[in-house]
């Protein structure tokens, strides 16, 4: 009941922004006479106003925690941050799944950003070079999604993934 009271509370909100915003857009759209910086004025003011009466509601209406907590692992303490960072920093397998990370992520990210200056020398505008990146994102998308879609059925089919659980259960103490 809670979950259909929120979802209509919502609903109502957006309705109500949608007349706002709509409004708004026939102030914009209407026949333009004279433009006059008077009437953009007024125009920025009343979407600020809107903004800010919305802003004021939400404040006043939301409270900073909720009644109950949303699972039962909200209820659990937290650690520290400065804690949780130290321990992050100094823990090897982080910065090892980091570094394989930064160095794919980079490479390729350097490349596409690169592509249009690159090929420019090969004759190909900057527009084809750009639906070339477009392909190979889209490309490198869905190999990404087969290849590991595939190394997990291989694994799964050696029963290696059901020796690694118990095997990281029992090593981690799980």
């Amino acid at each position: 009941m809670r979950r259909k009271t929120i979802l209509t509370h919502s609903l109502l909100c957006l309705k109500h922004c949608y007349g706002v915003i709509s409004l708004l857009s026939y102030f914009r759209s209407r026949p333009k006479v004279e433009c006059t910086n008077h009437g953009r004025w007024t125009l920025y003011v009343s979407a600020f106003g809107v903004c800010a009466a919305l802003f004021l509601v939400m404040l006043v209406y939301f409270p900073n925690v909720p009644p109950k907590p949303p699972r039962a692992s909200a209820a659990t303490p937290r650690l520290d941050y400065r804690k949780g960072l130290r321990i992050l920093v100094t823990n090897r397998r982080f910065w090892q799944i980091a570094v394989a990370y930064g160095v794919s992520t980079g490479t390729r990210n350097a490349w596409s950003s690169m592509l249009d200056v690159n090929l420019k020398a090969h004759g190909i505008s900057q527009e084809d070079a750009s639906y070339l990146g477009v392909y190979a994102t889209a490309g490198a998308i869905v190999v990404s999604v087969t290849v590991a879609s595939l190394h997990v059925c291989v694994l799964w089919a050696c029963g290696l993934i059901e020796r690694w659980r118990r095997t990281a259960f029992l090593r981690d103490g799980l």
